[in-house]
């Protein structure tokens, strides 16, 4: 039988107070609790106007051979790109993230190892300890993906953010968003930004193709308005 929400914020508090020992200069940033998950954020500024976030999520799902997992993803806001994608999406200015991926993935593509991975794995027995070892080892991706980068200034988090784009696929980033191109083109690289703005308009055609967007009558015209600023703000 699975055990009930108490269960999962008695594990969600755990966890916060180990991540908190293994990053002290990050800083809380949300937490959810639900009947069968927990999450938690925690965010690190990098200069004014950028930051970027880890997401700590654990399921419990059907796909999981043990009880539940934990993932850590990590999400890149800019202020200068996320007022880029305002404008190519036609909407006011709202803070968001641009490019966002998987730390095991990131981190297995830095060290070769370009194959599929599993997430760490638990039992509803597993103790604070099991959990705290594997959480140690997500800060240690998360410190190397930054030592690649060169460190936590804004040319580090540049770095990454381009190294994200040009291997989707590797650091289990997979769709191609707005903030992606923008962030491409606000960074000075116009061919990348050229390359996933034609995978982001391929994805716009297969939902075009999908009968379940039928219900968004506007579809059509919204995403050709926002590949046209696009191609404006890119001088194509």
């Amino acid at each position: 039988m699975k055990p009930k929400k108490p269960y999962w914020i008695e594990r969600m508090n755990a966890a916060r107070r180990a991540w908190a020992t293994l990053r002290p200069g990050d800083r809380p940033a949300g937490r959810r609790p639900t009947a069968g998950s927990f999450s938690f954020w925690t965010k690190r500024q990098v200069v004014p106007g950028v930051q970027w976030k880890a997401h700590v999520q654990a399921l419990s799902a059907f796909w999981a051979e043990k009880d539940w997992n934990i993932r850590v993803r990590l999400y890149l806001y800019d202020r200068e790109v996320a007022a880029l994608e305002s404008l190519a999406e036609g909407d006011d200015y709202r803070m968001r993230w641009c490019v966002s991926f998987d730390v095991l993935a990131a981190a297995n593509h830095l060290e070769g190892q370009d194959c599929a991975w599993a997430l760490p794995e638990f039992s509803f027995e597993a103790t604070d300890e099991e959990v705290f070892e594997q959480l140690a080892a997500y800060s240690h991706r998360i410190d190397l993906l930054w030592r690649f980068a060169g460190g936590n200034d804004l040319a580090a988090f540049r770095k990454l953010a381009v190294s994200v784009m040009r291997n989707t696929d590797s650091f289990g980033s997979f769709t191609t968003g707005a903030g992606m191109i923008c962030a491409a083109w606000a960074y000075g690289e116009p061919e990348l930004a050229a390359r996933l703005l034609e995978a982001y308009e391929a994805q716009g055609e297969a939902k075009l193709q999908d009968r379940a967007y039928d219900v968004l009558p506007n579809l059509r015209a919204n995403l050709y308005a926002e590949y046209g600023r696009l191609r404006d703000m890119m001088g194509m």
